[in-house]
């Protein structure tokens, strides 16, 4: 998930990117389109399936294969096939964070 000011960004298991976009504007609280998914992967953890949509938990990731480069709540950093993705403030960063949606 990210957002214009990037304060919040980091992953979203949802079905669909729509649903992940709400549910991170209003567990967030921005305005209606302020949020924007994109998919990263199409798997989830079956411990996650039946409460998505839901934010991403980070040894979720890790399950799904992606490296733990920082644990700090403040600055939770993984990285998957070489694109590293950074807890929020992405200021400096072009679109790293981005959603997990699955079918």
């Amino acid at each position: 998930m990210t957002t214009k000011d990037n304060d919040e960004d980091w992953f979203i298991f949802s079905r669909s990117a729509h649903t992940a976009a709400k549910l991170h504007e209003e567990y967030h609280g921005y305005n209606p389109n302020d949020a924007n998914a994109k998919l990263v992967i199409s798997q989830a953890p079956a411990s996650v399936v039946s409460a998505v949509p839901c934010p991403a938990d980070i040894f979720h990731l890790k399950d799904l294969r992606f490296e733990i480069a920082n644990l700090e709540p403040s600055h939770r950093e993984v990285c998957l096939n070489g694109t590293m993705f950074v807890d929020g403030r992405l200021n400096e960063q072009d679109s790293a964070v981005r959603n997990i949606q699955f079918g």
